[in-house]
C-alpha cells in the first residue's frame, strides 16, 4: 500500500465567501508512473447547496509523473449574514492507486458579512509519556486484526486485509501461513478480511471465526465492477474454520458459514455486483438485502432476507469480531451503504430485521440468535435477524473490546462531522443514519438524513420516549473550532489495556487512534473525562492494539505492515532547545540527518523526503513543540548506502495553510542537514516550504554542496 497512495492534502480549509472558489489539494505519494483516475463529490454539511456552494460529482486525473493536483470548488456569494458554513468534499474512488486517508476534507465558508467568533481554548495537545514503537515484525501485507495463541504465548495469528492469516512469532519475527483464502475475499478500498476471533476453547476445539468481504464465484472471469476484487456491491460472510491440533494450518473443509449465508451468489446481490451504490446515481435501487427475496427458499421479514449481510457500497462493512465474558461471539457489522450522500437504504439500520448497522450477539457453534437477546420474542425463530440483533444504530463499527465489567465498546466511524467511541448494553440505540455524534451526552442530529421523512418520526419517538438513543461515549467532532480533541476517522483497539507493565493511569484505557494525522489517544473506561493523547506515530498508522499474555500492549501497522510493542514510560520534562527524535527511515551505512520544524497552524506539517527520485520511507508529521524560532526542532535519520557523487535531496511539503495572515499560516523548514557527521552549508534555514510542494538541497559522499 505504500508504494502508491491518493489522499487529501488537508482535513480542513476555510476560504472566504467571496473568494468564489475552494482549491481542494488531492496527493499521490510513492511510485508517479501510472495513470491515476479519481472520483470526488461535494455535498452539503451545515451550508446549502445552489446558495452557498455548488455541489456534484467529477473526476480528476494525475498523469505519470504528477504527483498532485487541485480541484476547484465553486463557492457562491450572497448578502446575507450568516454564520460560518460548512460542506464536504470526499474522494469517492480511486483506480490506479490505493485510496489512502485523508478521504474526506471538510471546507468552512466564512461569510463576508459576519466576522467568525475566536476558537475556544483547546486541551494540552501534549502527551506526558514517552511512547516507543518497537518493531517485532514486518513483511505484513495490509495487516488488520491480531489475537495471541492460547496455546503458545509467543505466538500471534495476523489477519491480512487480502484474505490470508499469518502465525507470527513475537520472539524472533518468523511466520508461517494458516490460511489463505484470498481467492474468497474482495479485497478492494475499505473491503477485505476484517477481523478475526479465536473460540474461548481454541485449545480443545481449535476454531477460528473470521468476517471477511465474499467474492462470489461467479465473479470469476467476469472484467468489470462484478470482476474479482472490483468495487461493485457485495456481500460479506462470519466463517467459522478448524486449524490442526499445533494451531499452524486450517483443516481443508472445515469453513462454515455462521452469519450472512444468504448470499451465495453475484444473483443475490442488486445490480448482480456489477454497480457499486456508493454513486448517488443509483439512489433508486432496491438494497440488497430486499433484492431476490426467498430466491432460495430463505426467511424474509417485511421484505428483508434473513441472514444477509450487504455491502452496497465500497466501504461500511465494520466486520469487528469479539467474544464476550458470556462465551458468545459478537458481531460489529456496518450501515453497507454509501459513504458519500444520505443513501436512502441507509434506514434499514433502524430495523431489527435487517442485520445492517448493527451489533450481533449469536451463539459461536450455529451463528443462530439467543433467547436472552433483547429483541427476541417468544415464537421467534432463532434464524430471524431480530433474535440475533444485541445493538443497533450503527455506521461503521470497525473495532470493539470488552472492559473487566464486561461492557462492549466500539469505535464507529462517522460521516462528516463526529468520530464515536460507543458503549452500551443490551438493547442500545446509537442513533444512525438520523443522530450523528454530539459529545457530553448531546445528540447531534445528522445533516442530509434529517430531512428524511423517517427522521421526524424517529426525532418524534426519541421526543415522546418511545425510542431511547444511547448518546456516544465519547464523540470527537471533524471541526478544528469545536472544543476538546477533534479527529478525522477513528481506528481502535481489540483489548482494553489492563496489565501492570505501564503507568498506573493508563490501567483500563481504551487505546484508538485518528487515522488521517496518525494521533494515538486512550480513554479510561470507566472514567470518559480521562481522555488525552498518549502519542504521534512517525509516518505509520497503528490500525490494531491488543494486549499480549506480557501485558504490553502490540500494534499493527497498516501501512508499514509492521507489528510491534509499545514502549510507554513516564516523560520526563524536556528543558527547552532539546530537538526532538523522530524515528529513522530507510536502513544503510550513509545517514543523513535532518533538522525540521513548523509554523504549525490547525494541525502539523507532513512531509516526505526522497533522495534522487526516491521516497525513503512514509508520510512525516513533525511534533507540535517543534517550532520554528523556538530552538526545539524534529531530528530526522534518514539512512541509505549512497554511491560516491552527488545526490539531490527533496523535502515535499504536503499540507500547506494559510488564513491571510502571519499567525494562520503553515509552513515547513528544514533548519539545517548533516551527511555522515558533516553539516551541510548554507543559508538558515537551509529549505524554508511556505507553500506545497518539494524543494532540494544536494550533497555529496566527499563534498558537501548546498
Amino acid at each position: 500500500m505504500a508504494n502508491n497512495n491518493v489522499f487529501l492534502a488537508e482535513t480542513e480549509l476555510r476560504v472566504s465567501e467571496a473568494a468564489g472558489v475552494a482549491n481542494v489539494r488531492i496527493v499521490r505519494t510513492g511510485s508517479l508512473e501510472n495513470t491515476v483516475s479519481i472520483t470526488y463529490g461535494v455535498s452539503a454539511d451545515t451550508a446549502t447547496a445552489g446558495s452557498d456552494f455548488v455541489d456534484g460529482f467529477g473526476t480528476a486525473t494525475l498523469a505519470p509523473g504528477v504527483s498532485s493536483i487541485t480541484v476547484p470548488v465553486t463557492v457562491l456569494n450572497d448578502s446575507l449574514g450568516e454564520p460560518t458554513e460548512i460542506f464536504v468534499f470526499s474522494i469517492v474512488n480511486v483506480t490506479g492507486a490505493t485510496l489512502w486517508a485523508p478521504r474526506t476534507e471538510r471546507i468552512s465558508i466564512l461569510d463576508d458579512e459576519t466576522p467568525a467568533p475566536p476558537p475556544p481554548a483547546e486541551p494540552p495537545f501534549v502527551s506526558p509519556y514517552n511512547v516507543v514503537e518497537e518493531s517485532i515484525a514486518s513483511g505484513f501485507d495490509t495487516p488488520m486484526k491480531m489475537e495471541f495463541s492460547p496455546l503458545n504465548a509467543n505466538l500471534a495469528y495476523v489477519a491480512e486485509k487480502g484474505g490470508v492469516i499469518r502465525l507470527v512469532d513475537i520472539t524472533n519475527g518468523a511466520m508461517s501461513t494458516v490460511a489463505d483464502f484470498s481467492s474468497k475475499v474482495n479485497n478492494r478500498q475499505d473491503r477485505g478480511l476484517m477481523d478475526i476471533a479465536l473460540d474461548p476453547n481454541f485449545a480443545s476445539n481449535h476454531f477460528i471465526y473470521a468476517f471477511y468481504v465474499a467474492d462470489p464465484v461467479g465473479t470469476a472471469g467476469k472484467i468489470g465492477e462484478d470482476a474479482p476484487d472490483a468495487s461493485g456491491n457485495r456481500y460479506a460472510h462470519v466463517v467459522r474454520m478448524t486449524t490442526n491440533a499445533t494451531g499452524t494450518s486450517i483443516i481443508a473443509g472445515s469453513e462454515k458459514i455462521l452469519v450472512g449465508g444468504a448470499g451465495q451468489s453475484l444473483a443475490d446481490i442488486s445490480g448482480l455486483g456489477a454497480d457499486n451504490y456508493t454513486d448517488p446515481a443509483f439512489s433508486g435501487a432496491i438494497s440488497s438485502e430486499r433484492y431476490n427475496a426467498g430466491a432460495h427458499g430463505q426467511m424474509v421479514v417485511n421484505g428483508i432476507k434473513q441472514d444477509y449481510i450487504k455491502l452496497d457500497s465500497s466501504s461500511h462493512a465494520g466486520g469487528a469480531l469479539a467474544f464476550g465474558p458470556d462465551g458468545k461471539l459478537y458481531i460489529a457489522i456496518g450501515d453497507g451503504t454509501s459513504f458519500d450522500y444520505a443513501d436512502p437504504r441507509t434506514i434499514d439500520v433502524q430495523s431489527i430485521n435487517s442485520l445492517s448497522g448493527k451489533v450481533l450477539r449469536v451463539d459461536p457453534a450455529t451463528g443462530q440468535g439467543l433467547t436472552d437477546n433483547p429483541f427476541f420474542d417468544a415464537g421467534m425463530s432463532l434464524d430471524a435477524n431480530a433474535s440475533k440483533v444485541f445493538q443497533l444504530g450503527l455506521r461503521n463499527p470497525f473495532a470493539s473490546a470488552f472492559n473487566s465489567e464486561g461492557q462492549l465498546f466500539l469505535t464507529n466511524t462517522g460521516w462528516n462531522s463526529w468520530e464515536m467511541i460507543d458503549a452500551g448494553g443490551g438493547g442500545a440505540n446509537f442513533g444512525w443514519p438520523y443522530f450523528e455524534g454530539g459529545d457530553g451526552g448531546v445528540l447531534q442530529r445528522t445533516n442530509g438524513y434529517q430531512n428524511f421523512s423517517q427522521a421526524q418520526a424517529f426525532y418524534a419517538a426519541v421526543a415522546n420516549g418511545t425510542t431511547i438513543v444511547t448518546p456516544p461515549f465519547r464523540a470527537f467532532s471533524h471541526n478544528t473550532s469545536d472544543p476538546g480533541f477533534q479527529m478525522g476517522a477513528i481506528t481502535g483497539s481489540s483489548s482494553i489495556y489492563t496489565g501492570n507493565i505501564y503507568p498506573a493511569e493508563l490501567k483500563n484505557d481504551y487505546f484508538f487512534q485518528d487515522f488521517n494525522d496518525g494521533e494515538v489517544y486512550s480513554v479510561d473506561v470507566l472514567d470518559r473525562t480521562k481522555v488525552g493523547l498518549l502519542y504521534r506515530t512517525n509516518g505509520g498508522r497503528p490500525i490494531d492494539f491488543v494486549q499480549g499474555p506480557d501485558g504490553y500492549m502490540y500494534y499493527l501497522d497498516i501501512y508499514t505492515g509492521q507489528l510491534g510493542r509499545l514502549n510507554i514510560t513516564p516523560k520526563a520534562d524536556l528543558p527547552p532547545g532539546v530537538d526532538i527524535p523522530l524515528a529513522a527511515i530507510g536502513s544503510g551505512s550513509d545517514t543523513l540527518k535532518l533538522r525540521i520544524s513548523q509554523d504549525a497552524y490547525q494541525g502539523n506539517a507532513l512531509f516526505t523526503v526522497s533522495i534522487d527520485g526516491q521516497q525513503i520511507g512514509g508520510t512525516q508529521t513533525v511534533s507540535a513543540s517543534a517550532l520554528h524560532g523556538s530552538n526545539t526542532a524534529n531530528t530526522l535519520d534518514v539512512l541509505g548506502s549512497f554511491a560516491p557523487g552527488q545526490h539531490t535531496v527533496a523535502v515535499n511539503f504536503l499540507n500547506d495553510l494559510w488564513d491571510g495572515t502571519p499567525t494562520t499560516d503553515r509552513n515547513l523548514y528544514v533548519e539545517s542537514a548533516g551527511y555522515d557527521g558533516v553539516a551541510v552549508g548554507g543559508a538558515q534555514p537551509l529549505l524554508a516550504l511556505y507553500s506545497a510542494g518539494a524543494q532540494a538541497f544536494t550533497v555529496s559522499d566527499t563534498t558537501l554542496i548546498a
